[in-house]
This record gives C-alpha cells, structure tokens and sequence, in this order.
C-alpha cells in the first residue's frame, strides 16, 4: 500500500493502475498547493442518531467514540507501522493516526479524541471476501437505501444518516481492493468519499481500462 491518506482522494482511492503502470487522470492524489481550503468542523451534537458503523471481526464502533475503542475494533498487527497524519484538506484543527501494513490499513481523524472520520483498506482481497463485505453492511443497514455506483470495476455503496455517511468501496485492477470510510458528510466530501467524486473516478478508470487501437494522434 501507498501513504495512507492520499489515496482516498477521488475514487482511485486505491491506487488503480492504468494499463501503461501509471495512475489514471483523475485518481491522481492532488499536491499540497492543489488541495481544497483547510475544513474546521467540530463534533455534532448529537452523534448517538446514526445507526452507522464500522465493522471488523465481529465487533463495530460508530463516530464520536474515543480512538481507544476504534483501536480496540481495529487493533494494529504486529507487522503495521504506526503513522500520525491527516488528509491534506483536514491539517488544522485535527488530528490523524492509524496503522498500516502491505496490505491492509486503517487511519482516523481525530477531534478532542473523538472519531469524526474512519477508514479501513484491504489490498489482494479475494472476490468471496469482497462479496461478504457488501453483504454484511448490506445486512446491517436494511432501512437505509444506499446510493450504488457501479460499472466493471467498481462496485460502490454510500448511505447516509444523520449528517454522516458510510462509504464502501470494491475495486478490481488485476487486483481486488476494499474500502469502508465513515465520517461526517463536511469531512467525506474533503476527501473526495462521495458518489459524485466516484462517479468521475469510475469514467477515468473506464477510459484507462480501454483497450486501444491504432496510433495515438
């Protein structure tokens, strides 16, 4: 895996490489002089509304719990190196930490100690492991109807609940790629987690995937 954070801006969101090994238009991370204004939001109110959670291993947290308890869902292998950074558009007021290994990786935004943003990565997932976990967020949230993004190589569910929103991200490059980023909706959409921005990733992809005839003009 790449540094963590940027690969969560626009839909690449994992690296997808284009035929040639090099990264598709719109999935490049932007440069720090690029990224959007400095986001300062604060916890809401009143957290406990949303049903939306993580998953891992049986066991879930939601926003506004402290880091402790996403560590205690996430806990770092002993493999991981242990990282302290935050998305370039999330630098004040906040603060980021998370765990990384080869293949596998999770980081937070922090406020007061306070989750407001989560994200979990799988590289070299396999196609089964891929299905149960759409599935299994699927399950959870039957009263919630998700907004689906798909085409080929994508697969992408957002639902959205009391000014959160819960991400989940399959992509196939040669190689399957599994994202679940929850946060408040300000803070998703600084870092590109929404359907529009996957949408755009999704025709980059598209047009790097196709096949090609003839001479380029």
């Amino acid at each position: 895996m790449r540094r963590f954070w940027p690969v969560l801006v626009a839909v690449g969101l994992l690296g997808c490489q284009a035929p040639e090994g090099k990264l598709a238009p719109e999935l490049v991370p932007e440069a720090p002089e690029a990224a959007s204004a400095q986001v300062a939001i604060g916890l809401p109110p009143r957290l406990e509304e949303s049903e939306l959670r993580l998953f891992h291993s049986g066991a879930s947290f939601r926003l506004g719990e402290p880091y402790d308890q996403a560590m205690a869902v996430f806990p770092m292998p002993k493999s991981a190196f242990e990282f302290n950074e935050l998305p370039l558009p999330l630098q004040k007021n906040y603060v980021g930490r998370g765990w990384e290994t080869s293949r596998l990786g999770f980081g937070v935004v922090l406020h007061n100690d306070r989750v407001l943003l989560a994200v979990s990565q799988t590289d070299r997932a396999d196609a089964a492991t891929a299905e149960q976990f759409l599935k299994a967020y699927d399950d959870a949230f039957t009263t919630l109807q998700p907004i689906t993004v798909e085409d080929g190589r994508v697969k992408a569910r957002f639902f959205e609940q009391a000014g959160q929103r819960l991400m989940l991200l399959v992509v196939n490059d040669g190689d399957i790629h599994l994202t679940a980023a929850l946060g408040q909706i300000e803070l998703m959409d600084a870092i590109g987690a929404n359907p529009a921005k996957v949408r755009e990733g999704v025709a980059s992809m598209v047009e790097a995937f196709r096949p090609r005839t003839g001479r380029e003009p």
